[in-house]
């Protein structure tokens, strides 16, 4: 179980989060208990530029991820370990969206992937190079943050 739950960090890792991870990744203490502090509200139009586009999440837990972003379609590859994965992308407002598996384009080493678990993704805070984000998961009560990058 903890190996599935880990795996879906990559999924969002989200931004992060479809990968297979060992327990020993899942007792690092990387994931949380959701957090009831709350986040100044971002301009919209700070979030907007992220709605489409090239990105990178360099994860300690997942490794590095390629995320290419494009209306309603996320596709996400992990470089560490080949698994590319699609997800519908569904933008709540401005700064908030939901992830949803889709399907499997590649796994050439038959990682496990997790298939029904979705996630919810808050922007906390944009850059010109980036943003910082928050995610939950809608099967488990984790939560956890992570920075991606414009490529």
């Amino acid at each position: 179980m903890k190996k599935i739950l880990l795996g879906f960090f990559f999924l969002t890792s989200l931004v992060s989060y479809s990968q297979v991870l060992s327990s020993q990744k899942f007792q690092s203490g990387k994931f949380t208990i959701p957090s009831t502090e709350s986040h100044d509200a971002l301009d919209p139009a700070v979030c907007e530029k992220f709605k489409s586009g090239k990105f990178k999440i360099d994860d300690k837990i997942s490794g590095v991820t390629e995320v290419t972003r494009n209306g309603s379609q996320q596709i996400e590859h992990n470089l560490d370990t080949g698994v590319k994965i699609e997800l519908k992308i569904e933008w709540i407002d401005h700064c908030n969206y939901k992830l949803s598996f889709v399907k499997i384009l590649e796994n050439p080493k038959n990682e496990k992937v997790l298939e029904d678990v979705n996630s919810q993704v808050e922007i906390i805070k944009g850059s010109g190079s980036g943003y910082d984000y928050k995610i939950k998961f809608d099967k488990f009560n984790l939560e956890d943050k992570n920075k991606m990058v414009i490529q």
